[in-house]
Order: C-alpha cells, then sequence, then structure tokens
C-alpha cells in the first residue's frame, strides 16, 4: 500500500518513507509504528494496542514506547507542538492522507 501525506510518501511494499521522492531512513519498528497509526487514523490508539500488535507480547516500558513516538515525530518532521494530544499523549494527524493503493 502506498500513503501520501504532506511531502510524504509511504510505500508498505518497499518499506520505505521519502519525503519529496529522496528515502529517509527510519527504523523498522518505528517505520511499522508509522503504519499502524496511519493504518488506524480513524480512531485513538491506546499504548497497550501498540504494545500488543508491533512488540508482540515482549515486556516494553512506557519509555521504549515513548522513544519510537519521538522518532516517528522526527521521521515525519512533526512536533508534540504541532499536533493535538490523543494517541498514547500524543496524536499524529494525518488529515491531508491519500490512500494509493497497492502499488
Amino acid at each position: 500500500m502506498v500513503y501520501q501525506f504532506n511531502q510524504f510518501t509511504l510505500d508498505t511494499d518497499q518499506y520505505q518513507l521519502s519525503l519529496s521522492d529522496k528515502p529517509i531512513s527510519i527504523e523498522p519498528l518505528t517505520f511499522d509504528l508509522l503504519v499502524y497509526l496511519i493504518e488506524h487514523r480513524d480512531r485513538v490508539v491506546t499504548r497497550e494496542e501498540l504494545f500488543e500488535n508491533l512488540w508482540q507480547g515482549k515486556v516494553v516500558t512506557d519509555a521504549a514506547l515513548g522513544a519510537r513516538l519521538k522518532d516517528t515525530r522526527k521521521a515525519i518532521q512533526d512536533s508534540a507542538q504541532t499536533a493535538p494530544h490523543r494517541v498514547y499523549n500524543c496524536a499524529l494527524v494525518f488529515s491531508d492522507l491519500i490512500e494509493i493503493g497497492p502499488k
């Protein structure tokens, strides 16, 4: 699936995030978190849900989740000051998201 928002393109098949067609280096778990939040953008995602779906039963601290959320915000050039707080005390808003479909 390919998603576009702002000047970003997220290609889940190629496992790539790009800004203006330039690839952005992103850790696999951070990429997975971004995909999960985009795919569930129509509702609030709880931290327990993120732990269950992204860490799959591993013991994870709130600090680890916070670090991944911080990395995700950094990758898409978002800051906690520019988005309303909703998802695990911080929301990523994809208001201009375009779902292009399978590549």
